[in-house]
C-alpha cells in the first residue's frame, strides 16, 4: 500500500492525544478519605472492572477515529493485484495487451525511448496477473497477427522474453484497425471474463472518428479498458516533410529536380544547419538555410546520374529526439530515352511544311535525342506491345476510325501520354463523335469551328504540376511575341466556366475572351493534351519562337508514360506489381532495407487472367527490391522507397475531452506509467472514501456509547 499524501502521516502521532488526557484525567484530583465514602467505595468496586472495561472501549475508539481520519487525508492506494491475493476462487481472466509500435513511439527522452517503457510496463503487467490467467499481445502496426495468441502465465518468462524483443516499426497508428484487432482477439479469448490493456504514448495521430462504432461495441460487451501512457508530453521534433521527384520523367545527364522540405516543430531557430543527400550510396553534404521555430522550409535540390535505368536518392537531417522522421527515401525511373511517335495529318515534301517536321526537330535536339518515329497513319499497337510509345502526337489527324480511336484510348488508360493538335484537316463532327463522346472519350471539350481571330501572346496558368510549368517560369514578355493567326474554338472552356472533374486549362490565347490555347484532361493513368492550334505553320508562328522546342519537350516529358514498377509508399503499407495476362513471375522475392531476403507471400490472380505480387510486411522506411524471373528466366526487379508515414511527425497529445469523444460508450481507466514500480496489474483503488465511511460510523456509535456508559454524569 502506499500513499498519495504520504507527508501527512506525520499526523498519526495525534493518535496519542485521547491516551494523554485518558492518563491525565485520572491525575487530577487529589485523593482525600472522607468517611462517609467507604460506602461509596464498597460500591464502586463491584462495578470497577465494568466501568474500566467501558473506559478502555471509548479511549480505543477514540484513538481509532484519528487514526482513520489521518490515513483518509493521506488518500492511502492499494494495488487491487494484492487485495486479490486475498480472495481465493478469482476467475480467470482473458486479457488483450496492445503494445503501440507506431514511429512516435520512438520519441526518446532522458535516453529511453517511449517504445522501451512501454516494454517495461507490459513486463510489469505480465508479472502482476494471475498464474492461471491467459495474455493475447498485439502490436498496432499488425493487430490481425498476433505477437502471443492466449499466452500461458505460467510460463511469464518466456513472455516477457518475447514483449522484450518485439521491434519498434516505423508505422502509423490506426487505432480503428487496432480496436478491430481487439475485437477480433476477444471473441476467440479462452475465459470469460476479460480486459484490455492497450500502451500508447497517447499521441493525436491515429485517433479517428471510425474507433467509435467499435469502441462502442466493447463499451456493449461490458469489456474492462485501460490505458497506460507512456508518452512524453514533449512535442519539439525536426522532421523531413518532402522529398520528392518535381517532373514525372528523368532522363540520363540531365539535371533531376527533386523538392525537400524540412518542417522545425521546436521553439528555436535553427542556423547554419546540414543534411546529407545520397544518390546510389554516394553521399554529399547539403548546407540548409534558417530554419525559423514552427516553420517548414522548402530545399530545391538538383542532382543528375550518367546511366539510364532506376536510382535511389534518400535524404537525411541531424539525429534529434526522434530520428526516425528525419530521413526520406525515393526512387528514380531514369529513361534512356523519350519514344515519341509522330502521326502527320498533312505530311508534304518540302522541309518544314509538314505538320510535324518542327516537333520532329524540337525531341531530336540535344546530347541525347529521343526516339522519334513518324507515321502518316494510326497503326494498331497492342497495350502489352514493346512498340508502345511514351506520347503519341496526333498532328492535323483528319478522323480516326472507331477501332483506331478505341485503341489509342486504352493506350492512355495504361499510361501513354497522346497530345492532340488541330488544323485545317480535323473532322469537327467526328472527333466529336470518336473521341469527345460527350464527355467520355479522350477530348477534355467538345471542338467548335476554326476561328480566323488573330491573337498575340499566350497566357500559361502557374501550376507546378502542369506539362507547361515550364513556360510559366518565362518572364510574361518571352510569350507575349507569340502570334496566331486561327484557333480552334471549343465549348465549356471559357474563362470561369466549370469544368469536368480531371479537365483544367493550362494556357490561354491572349485577347478578350481568353479562349482556351492547351486543355488537360486525365485518362486512367495516362493524360491528354489539347492544343487549339498546329504544330506547324498554318495557323501559328509558334514554331519559329525561342519558346517553342521549351513548350513541345516540357509538355511531352510532363505527359510520357511513367513505368507502374516502382513507386513511393508509407511505412505499413502493401507494395503492389501488377502483371498482363500470359506475363510469367518466377521465383519471386523481396530484398528489405536492412538487407536480409523475404520471400513474397502473396501472388493473386485477378479479374481477365493477370496477376498480382503483394507484399504487406513493410514495417520499416527504406528501399525494397522485388526480383523475380520471367518467362524466359531472365531476372527482372523493381524498387520501391518506403518512407515514415507524415502523421506520426505531429507529437501534439490528444486532449483528454477529444479522447473521450472519439471513444464513445467506452469509459476506460487511464494510467500514467510509473517507472519507479507502481503495479499495473490493476488500476490502484483509493481507500479515502471507504476509511471515511468508517469513521462517520465510528464516531456514531462513539457518541452513543458514551452516552450510554453515562460520560456527561
Amino acid at each position: 500500500m502506499s500513499f498519495l499524501s504520504a507527508g501527512l502521516l506525520f499526523g498519526l502521532f495525534l493518535a496519542s492525544v485521547p491516551i494523554i488526557i485518558h492518563i491525565l484525567n485520572r491525575r487530577r484530583f487529589q485523593v482525600i478519605d472522607w468517611p462517609p465514602m467507604k460506602y461509596l467505595k464498597l460500591t464502586l468496586k463491584k462495578n470497577r472492572r465494568r466501568i474500566r472495561i467501558e473506559q478502555m472501549i471509548l479511549l480505543a475508539m477514540r484513538t481509532l477515529a484519528v487514526i482513520l481520519l489521518i490515513l483518509a487525508v493521506a488518500r492511502p492506494v492499494v494495488s487491487q493485484a494484492s487485495l486479490s491475493k486475498l480472495m481465493p476462487g478469482r476467475a480467470r481472466t482473458s486479457r488483450v495487451l496492445v503494445i503501440d509500435d507506431s514511429l512516435s513511439m520512438g520519441y526518446t527522452t532522458a535516453g529511453r525511448t517511449a517504445f522501451q517503457v512501454a516494454q517495461n510496463a507490459a513486463s510489469d503487467l505480465i508479472k502482476a496477473a494471475g498464474v492461471q490467467d491467459s495474455v493475447t499481445v498485439l502490436a498496432t502496426s499488425a493487430p490481425d497477427r498476433p505477437v502471443v495468441r492466449d499466452g500461458n502465465l505460467q510460463d511469464s518468462a518466456k513472455l516477457m522474453d518475447i514483449v522484450a524483443t518485439l521491434p519498434l516499426t516505423e508505422t502509423a497508428s490506426n487505432w480503428v484497425g487496432t480496436l478491430e484487432g481487439v475485437r477480433a482477439a476477444l471473441s476467440t479469448a479462452s475465459f470469460a471474463n476479460k480486459e484490455v490493456v492497450l500502451i500508447t504514448d497517447l499521441r493525436r495521430a491515429g485517433w479517428t472518428g471510425g474507433a467509435t462504432r467499435v469502441a462502442d461495441e466493447l463499451a456493449e460487451a461490458r469489456v474492462p479498458v485501460r490505458i497506460i501512457d507512456v508518452g512524453d508530453r514533449r512535442t519539439e521534433n525536426v522532421s523531413l516533410t518532402k522529398f520528392e521527384l518535381e517532373e514525372t520523367l528523368a532522363l540520363p545527364e540531365q539535371p533531376i529536380h527533386v523538392a525537400a522540405a524540412i518542417r522545425n516543430n521546436t521553439g528555436n531557430a535553427i542556423a547554419n544547419g546540414q543534411a546529407t543527400l545520397s544518390v546510389d550510396g554516394e553521399s554529399r553534404p547539403v548546407l540548409l538555410p534558417n530554419l525559423p521555430a514552427g516553420a517548414t522550409t522548402e530545399i530545391p535540390l538538383t542532382v543528375s546520374v550518367e546511366s539510364a535505368g532506376t536510382h535511389t536518392l534518400s535524404m537525411s537531417l541531424s539525429p534529434d529526439a526522434l530520428p526516425a522522421d528525419n530521413t526520406r527515401y525515393l526512387t528514380v525511373n531514369v529513361r534512356p530515352t523519350v519514344s515519341v511517335l509522330l502521326v502527320d495529318g498533312a505530311p508534304s515534301a518540302q522541309p518544314f511544311e509538314s505538320e510535324t517536321d518542327f516537333l520532329a526537330l524540337a525531341y531530336s535536339v540535344g546530347a541525347r535525342p529521343w526516339n522519334v518515329q513518324r507515321a502518316t497513319e494510326v497503326k494498331r499497337i497492342g497495350p502489352g506491345s514493346p512498340d508502345v510509345p511514351d506520347v503519341m502526337v496526333l498532328a492535323n489527324v483528319a478522323s480516326l476510325t472507331g477501332e483506331q480511336s478505341a485503341a489509342i484510348e486504352k493506350l492512355v488508360q495504361n499510361g501513354m501520354g497522346l497530345m492532340i493538335f488541330v488544323g485545317d484537316q480535323v473532322d469537327v463532327d467526328a472527333y466529336n463523335q470518336r473521341l469527345y463522346r460527350e464527355g467520355k472519350g479522350l477530348l477534355p471539350v467538345k471542338l467548335e469551328r476554326a476561328m480566323d481571330t488573330p491573337t498575340a501572346g499566350i497566357v500559361v496558368e502557374k501550376d507546378p504540376q502542369s506539362p507547361l510549368a515550364a513556360l510559366s517560369k518565362l518572364a510574361p514578355a518571352a510569350l507575349a511575341g507569340i502570334r496566331t493567326r486561327q484557333y480552334m474554338a471549343v465549348q465549356g472552356a471559357g474563362a470561369g466556366a466549370a469544368l469536368p472533374e480531371g479537365v483544367s486549362v493550362l494556357a490561354r490565347w491572349n485577347n478578350a475572351e481568353n479562349p482556351a490555347a492547351v486543355i488537360e484532361k486525365s485518362v486512367g493513368k495516362g493524360r491528354v493534351l489539347l492544343f487549339t492550334t498546329t504544330t506547324g505553320k498554318k495557323w501559328t508562328d509558334w514554331p519559329v519562337d525561342r519558346t517553342y522546342v521549351l513548350g513541345v519537350r516540357w509538355a511531352a516529358m510532363g505527359i510520357a508514360r511513367s513505368q507502374d514498377l516502382n513507386g513511393t509508399l508509407s511505412a505499413g503499407e502493401t507494395l503492389r506489381i501488377p502483371f498482363e495476362a500470359g506475363q510469367a513471375v518466377i521465383d519471386p522475392k523481396v530484398l528489405l532495407p536492412n538487407g536480409k531476403g523475404a520471400d513474397v507471400i502473396d501472388n493473386d490472380k485477378v479479374p481477365g487472367g493477370g496477376t498480382v505480387l503483394h507484399y504487406a510486411r513493410t514495417d520499416h522506411a527504406g528501399i525494397y527490391t522485388v526480383t523475380w524471373r520471367d518467362e524466359k528466366s531472365k531476372a527482372q526487379e523493381a524498387r520501391f522507397a518506403v518512407n515514415p508515414p507524415l502523421s506520426e511527425s505531429d507529437l501534439e497529445p490528444i486532449a483528454s475531452a477529444q479522447l473521450a469523444e472519439l471513444l464513445g460508450n467506452l469509459k476506460p481507466s487511464i494510467q500514467r506509467y510509473d517507472t519507479n514500480g507502481v503495479g499495473l496489474g490493476q488500476p490502484p483503488r483509493e481507500l479515502w472514501r471507504p476509511l471515511a465511511t468508517i469513521l462517520l460510523a465510528l464516531m456514531a456509535v462513539e457518541t452513543m456509547f458514551a452516552v450510554w456508559v453515562g460520560r456527561e454524569r
